[in-house]
């Protein structure tokens, strides 16, 4: 799959993810570490977006492979956006669809099976901490959990092409206000229900909860930092 990466960012190499199996679609909005939203097709590398726990992670690398007869999916009810290997943050740790297809690209990543019932990690941001220009790391996000309560699947022209940004810090961003990971470095202790670590940041990293405007805390484990 095509992967666009930026020679002076990082240092990060594409092994965890050649296939670029697991992706958004167009228009699928990330928010970004100023407070905007930005369609996932015009990033860049060097660009900063919010993940897990409302910290900041630069972009190293854009992977746009083909959809190749995958399935598209949604949650109760929305638009489909995802292929089935992308892991979503849950309270009980880090999930996907196919779980198996995710191992394919990072076996390391500990991921466990997303169904009806599970609570997903939601995040936006608050109206309180929209930056106004250069002070992003002063940007509040607010978490919240949301159930599963239907997962939709819809074929979709084999030629679309998807996409999934490549990322130092843990790996994570927020797609469509779901909390992702984007399957580099090792994921942590809180995929598939195992306990979570600690918040690097010296919070309480737990996943329950409705999270205020001001708590920096998203829930479940962040991947460790091996970009």
């Amino acid at each position: 799959a095509p992967v666009v990466f930026h020679p002076d960012i990082g240092g990060a190499t594409p092994s965890y993810a050649e296939s670029g199996s697991s992706c958004f679609l167009a228009g699928t909005v990330v928010l970004m570490a100023d407070g905007q939203e930005r369609a996932i097709e015009t990033l860049r590398p060097g660009d900063l977006v919010r993940g897990a726990g409302g910290r900041v992670n630069r972009v190293v690398g854009v992977e746009t492979p083909r959809l190749a007869g995958r399935r598209l999916y949604a949650f109760n009810g929305g638009t489909p956006f995802v292929t089935a290997e992308h892991p979503f943050l849950t309270m009980a740790g880090w999930k996907s669809i196919d779980p198996r297809a995710t191992a394919l690209e990072n076996a390391a990543l500990k991921v466990a099976a997303l169904q009806t019932g599970d609570l997903l990690t939601r995040a936006r941001q608050s109206a309180a901490g929209v930056a106004d220009g250069n002070l992003a790391r002063d940007a509040e996000v607010a978490f919240w959990l949301d159930p599963v309560r239907t997962i939709e699947a819809v074929a979709a022209d084999p030629e679309t092409l998807v996409y999934n940004l490549l990322l130092d810090g843990d790996h994570s961003y927020i797609a469509n206000g779901f909390v992702v990971h984007n399957k580099g470095g090792e994921g942590g202790e809180g995929g598939g229900g195992g306990d979570r670590g600690g918040d690097d940041r010296g919070g309480d990293d737990r996943g329950g909860g409705e999270r205020g405007d001001d708590d920096r805390r998203g829930g479940g484990e962040r991947g460790r930092d091996h970009a």
